[in-house]
């Protein structure tokens, strides 16, 4: 019997012989951006030490819980409230993903449109919850593109996780096989190849540096060429 609290899926109505799968939060838009941004901001107020080096070390991965100790710890604010500044960041980067002036990665919507066009099916992971993941979809003119999304049903529980890839996958009717991931991560990029898909690497300037072997492309940008290695990979 599947895990119900581990993650949400909307189903797809039709069935398609392959799939373009990314992560919505890092790869549709610039996510670690967004959140460096907020934490910047609230750990600066509480006199908390934090740099670009800190969060590429820490905080790349949710969940928040995570690395906020780590972040006291090393800072010396021992005596803050884990719990209440965990909750404050938490809150803070929701309401940046849902009403800030997010928009999505250039190049990203002329590439949905031709996999939708070449016969493919769209799928995006969250680790965002339900509500939160359909209201960025909403934002992004994602939801009129029939987009499938995989929302983060455990805070404690890493997105996108190989398990996620392949619960996509199968909510889709698509073979693992038959999808293509857009990863930003070395750790998501592992996730999809030990799930059986293939995987394109789009890093972010806090995940350049990391290793992306057994990636079949690394990708600067999803414009001109980037698209059209992606659109290859589909076609196989």
């Amino acid at each position: 019997m599947a895990d119900k609290t581990d993650s949400n899926v909307q189903e797809p109505e039709g069935v398609y012989k392959k799939a373009l799968l990314f992560e919505l939060d890092n790869v549709g838009v610039k996510g670690r951006e967004l959140i460096y941004d907020v934490l910047s901001g609230i750990l600066e107020e509480k006199d908390v030490d934090f740099n670009f080096g800190l969060f590429c070390q820490h905080c790349l991965y949710p969940p928040t819980k995570n690395y906020i100790p780590t972040l006291l710890s090393k800072s010396g604010r021992t005596r803050l409230s884990e719990e209440k500044l965990t909750s404050e960041v938490s809150e803070a980067v929701k309401l940046m993903f849902v009403d800030g002036n997010i928009k999505l990665n250039d190049g990203m919507m002329p590439l949905i449109d031709r996999a939708v066009a070449d016969g493919a099916s769209i799928g995006a992971v969250s680790v965002f919850d339900e509500e939160t993941t359909g209201r960025i979809t909403e934002k992004l003119g994602l939801d009129e593109k029939g987009i499938v999304t995989l929302s983060n049903g455990s805070e404690d529980k890493h997105v996108p996780s190989t398990d996620s890839w392949l619960k996509m996958s199968k909510s889709m009717r698509v073979p693992a096989s038959c999808c293509v991931v857009i990863a930003s991560s070395n750790m998501a990029c592992k996730a999809a190849l030990s799930a059986g898909m293939r995987c394109v690497v789009l890093p972010d300037k806090f995940t350049s540096f990391q290793d992306f072997g057994g990636a079949d492309f690394v990708l600067e940008s999803l414009d001109g060429e980037g698209a059209d290695r992606v659109m290859g990979l589909l076609d196989l």
